[in-house]
């Protein structure tokens, strides 16, 4: 008798241990919408023109590199380029425009002085932004 209850004993040490560590506190967290995915500063690592035979990839240079796209909450797109002059990695532009999610959240729609242009968002995680068309290719980090 003293042996089954010792083992009623550590089988419930057991059971209790083993629903101790299977919970943990992001076992109720929700995926992060697209919205939440997008809005972040991503920084370009390369192109690729797929319009071409071969595909052509292009890789961010040190500089290049810089060049980012910044996705706001509120809609808006801040993008600034950089190129080297001579020997010094310089910015060359700011871009700022304005941005919807298509219906689907599969298309980015970017608005500036009027005219609005869809590009794909091809991948999409925490850490890597892929967008483009049939013709190119943008490959981010953050």
């Amino acid at each position: 008798m003293k042996t089954l209850i010792k083992n009623y004993k550590l089988l419930f040490v057991l059971v209790l241990l083993t629903s101790f560590f299977s919970c943990s506190s992001d076992d109720d967290a929700t995926e992060p919408t697209t919205a939440e995915l997008l809005a972040h500063k991503w920084f370009i690592v390369k192109q690729v023109d797929n319009s071409t035979t071969p595909v052509t990839e292009f890789i961010a240079d040190e500089c290049e590199q810089n060049i980012y796209y910044n996705f706001y909450n509120d809609g808006t797109l801040v993008a600034e380029s950089f190129g080297f002059n001579g020997t010094d990695c310089e910015s060359t532009g700011i871009e700022v425009v304005t941005y919807v999610l298509s219906d689907d959240e599969n298309q980015i729609l970017l608005t500036s002085e009027g005219s609005t242009n869809a590009t794909n968002i091809i991948t999409l995680t925490k850490t890597e932004l892929v967008i483009g068309s049939n013709n190119y290719e943008l490959h981010f980090k953050r």
